[in-house]
């Protein structure tokens, strides 16, 4: 069994290098049985959190003292978090060939290393300049933004640390580490992968190769002009950190350089590409203006056309309140009349009630003669009053008869009238009718003129949505001349300053000419030195020899001395 731990400071690089070892045969980690929420980003999560939590503790107790997070990890981490570890560890034990790609695990690198000798590293360095491209990218895609909303220093800072993290690991675990560089990782992943089996061809001869496939020019050109002039930018930024090129030359010395992708556009063709399409919509520009005023006077056409249904409308609801009024009018003049019908034949059957009882008093009256006139009645005096009675009775028939002749003609000139006033609103009614269809018809107008006026709005929408479009494209490209501007200036101070640091080297290396000049001159003078200083102690050695012999000679002549006394 072997792990792969896949690591860096990119993570697009990371995801890319993980699809592809998985794609050749490596089997993804896989996470606790027990609970499939612990996984190994969920450990570095937590991790990380009681990391920090310890740190805060231990810094309010030992009053601030500097600790930083991967040397802490460690001693701090607790035998909880070990044993979680080992558990994932236990759960991909089956498979042959295993990992996980996490850029938390940068900080933890010692911590693995000595988990299990099994485990291997794959770091994925990326140069400052592609790193600094992709947050300028990020920072393109914000509205508003500005080079001065990008911590340049902070994130140099952050990618010397990581990366000198990766050169120290890599340096001293050569036999379980390897090192690449990822920054056409994406266009690489089949190198990517020759590249691990080869350094450890015997674990990993289960991995599946393929022959690298040469990349289409619209992969190539994918990233597109803007991205090779943020490129081209942020490798003139990075040449005020002469700490974080030196590392990322060393990096390069020590790293495996994967093939090259292929040969894509330089940078000066990418930005004269981009050149060529700023200025193909400059001189698109007097056309769209050209449309714009044409849209405008449509509009303003539109607009008085508007304007006049607007008025007609108007005058139509006008009309309208002046036949609804009319027509009010004459439904209360209609039901007046229908009012003064019904009240004259009221009267009419009241005058039929008394012309009725009046028949009906004559006859009692004519009833009462012939009685009279039966009984023979001598009394001139009673005939005479009965006589009156009945001149009484005959001249009120006679006006009863005059008011009924007078109430039937009053009653037929109430008919003639009402029939009239029925004739009237009937005419009205007629009237009614065709106002009430001609109003239909201005309705059906109405819906249709608002309907027009509706999508005359909507085109005025639109044409304020467009003009304020092009007004933010304008100030987006006035904004990106501006930077394009301070950039340029800031290059040329960057190259006056590297003109100056290269004038500074030059001397500097003259200094050098001459003090390695001393140097061996002052080396001649040491090896004389040593020379003359051999050549004395020869001479020395040749005196002690001889003061040894005459010592011997004497000791001898002492002794023949002392034997001859």
């Amino acid at each position: 069994m072997i792990s792969l731990c896949i690591t860096g400071h990119s993570a697009p690089a990371i995801t890319a290098a993980h699809a592809a070892l998985v794609a050749a045969g490596m089997a993804p980690a896989r996470p606790l049985a027990r609970d499939a929420q612990i996984n190994f980003a969920t450990w570095h999560e937590r991790v990380y959190q009681a990391l920090l939590q310890s740190q805060a503790e231990s810094g309010d107790e030992a009053d601030g003292s500097d600790t930083t997070e991967a040397d802490a990890a460690p001693a701090t981490m607790g035998r909880f978090w070990e044993q979680l570890a080992s558990d994932l560890f236990l759960a991909n034990m089956d498979a042959k060939i295993w990992g996980w790609a996490d850029a938390n695990s940068l900080g933890l690198l010692d911590f693995w290393l000595d988990l299990d000798a099994s485990t291997h590293f794959v770091l994925l360095a990326t140069t400052p300049a592609q790193y600094l491209a992709d947050q300028l990218a990020q920072l393109a895609h914000q509205a508003g933004a500005s080079l001065q909303d990008l911590p340049v220093d902070s994130l140099m800072d952050q990618w010397q640390q990581s990366h000198q993290a990766m050169l120290r690991f890599a340096l001293h675990h050569p036999k379980r580490c390897v090192l690449l560089l990822a920054d056409h990782l994406p266009l690489q992943t089949d190198a990517l992968v020759q590249a691990v089996k080869s350094t450890w061809s015997r674990k990993l001869k289960a991995l599946r190769t393929e022959q690298p496939a040469e990349s289409s020019p619209a992969a190539m050109a994918d990233a597109g002009p803007g991205d090779a002039l943020l490129r081209h930018f942020a490798q003139e930024l990075c040449q005020a950190y002469p700490q974080a090129l030196s590392l990322q030359h060393e990096i390069a010395s020590v790293a495996m350089a994967l093939p090259a992708p292929g040969v894509a556009p330089g940078v000066p063709h990418l930005l004269l590409d981009s050149v060529l399409t700023t200025v193909s919509l400059a001189h698109q520009v007097p056309a769209l203006q050209h449309q714009m005023a044409e849209i405008a006077a449509a509009q303003d056409v539109q607009a008085q056309s508007l304007a006049q249904a607007t008025a007609q409308l108007d005058a139509l609801a006008q009309e309208k309140n002046a036949f609804t009024a009319a027509r009010d009018a004459e439904t209360a003049a209609k039901a007046e009349a229908i009012k003064q019908r019904d009240a004259l034949s009221q009267e009419k059957n009241a005058l039929a009630a008394a012309r009725d009882a009046e028949a009906e008093a004559k006859a009692h009256a004519l009833a009462q003669l012939d009685a009279l006139a039966q009984d023979r009645l001598g009394d001139g005096h009673a005939a005479a009053e009965l006589q009156a009675q009945l001149d009484e009775a005959i001249r009120a028939k006679d006006q009863a008869v005059a008011d009924a002749l007078q109430q039937q003609s009053l009653c037929k000139a109430a008919e003639e009238e009402g029939e009239l006033i029925l004739l009237q609103l009937h005419q009205v009614q007629e009237e009614l009718e065709r106002y009430y269809i001609n109003n239909t018809q201005l309705e059906a107008d109405l819906a249709a003129k608002t309907q027009e006026n509706e999508e005359v709005a909507a085109l005025v929408h639109a044409r304020n949505l467009l003009a304020m479009d092009r007004e933010a494209e304008a100030q987006a490209k006035a904004h990106a001349y501006e930077q394009l501007d301070a950039l340029g200036q800031q290059y040329q101070a960057l190259a006056a300053e590297r003109e100056a640091e290269a004038q500074a080297k030059a001397h500097a290396y003259e200094q050098l000419d001459a003090l390695g000049q001393q140097y061996q001159a002052l080396a001649a003078e040491r090896e004389a030195e040593a020379q003359a200083r051999a050549h004395a102690y020869a001479q020395l050695d040749a005196l002690s020899q001889q003061y040894q012999a005459l010592a011997a000679e004497r000791e001898a002549q002492r002794e023949a001395e002392a034997q001859a006394k």
